[in-house]
């Protein structure tokens, strides 16, 4: 090594990861401070399967389901809005343990890497923007690979269009892909989910189809 050369200071590293970080949590829209949830009516399908009713979404773990009849798809309806809720929920950039950032020269950015997360979670980052997320649960690894935003009047952002590769952890051997498209109203300036719909790609050829719409949408109140 040159004597001109220095090597970087680990906190100096870790400080440009959480700037990073910080960077992309700017720029990811949620919720504002005091949100109490929404109201609205629900009408799901899923190839011959349809079923409606009302939802009523305080957080990701309190979503009141009533429909007109039993349905096996009532369950991917809670999963679409719990998720969906999770994402959009004020929470803090500096909250996340140590982090590192590898610099690299490709299309999908730098590396964001949760060096204490239990999830191994990656992210990759490009001009502010997270590309790409990378995690594995158990004995299952997936990775979002984000295709488009939705730029709100404020320059902040929401997922348009994005896929979801899921995989066996241990050997890589990719099980499945979801395709995700997703749509947003605005109700007193707060965005909320109108339309989301699923393709998942299965070995073998297989292709299944899920949309969700939402209608009527009100804020809860206090």
């Amino acid at each position: 090594m040159s004597l001109n050369q220095q090597t970087p200071r680990p906190d100096l590293m870790e400080e440009s990861a959480r700037q990073a970080l910080r960077a992309v949590e700017l720029r990811r829209y949620a919720y504002p401070e005091g949100f109490c949830g929404f109201t609205a009516r629900f009408f799901a399908r899923d190839g011959t399967l349809r079923v409606q009713g009302s939802v009523r979404v305080s957080d990701p773990a309190t979503i009141e389901l009533v429909s007109e009849k039993p349905s096996p798809l009532m369950g991917w309806v809670r999963e679409i809005l719990s998720s969906e809720v999770a994402h959009r929920m004020p929470r803090s950039a500096t909250d996340r343990g140590h982090l590192r950032l590898i610099q690299l020269d490709d299309p999908l950015g730098d590396m964001l890497e949760f060096l204490d997360d239990p999830m191994r979670s990656r992210y990759r980052v490009a001009e502010g923007v997270i590309t790409v997320v990378d995690r594995v649960v158990g004995a299952e690894g997936f990775t979002i690979v984000v295709l488009d935003h939705w730029e709100l009047p404020d320059g902040r952002i929401l997922p348009r269009h994005y896929a979801v590769g899921f995989r066996e952890a241990a050997s890589g051997n990719l099980q499945r892909l979801e395709l995700h498209t997703a749509e947003y109203t605005t109700v007193n300036d707060v965005w909320l989910l109108t339309r989301h719909r699923t393709i998942t790609l299965h070995p073998g050829g297989q292709i299944d189809a899920r949309e969700l719409e939402l209608t009527g949408h009100q804020l809860v109140t206090r």
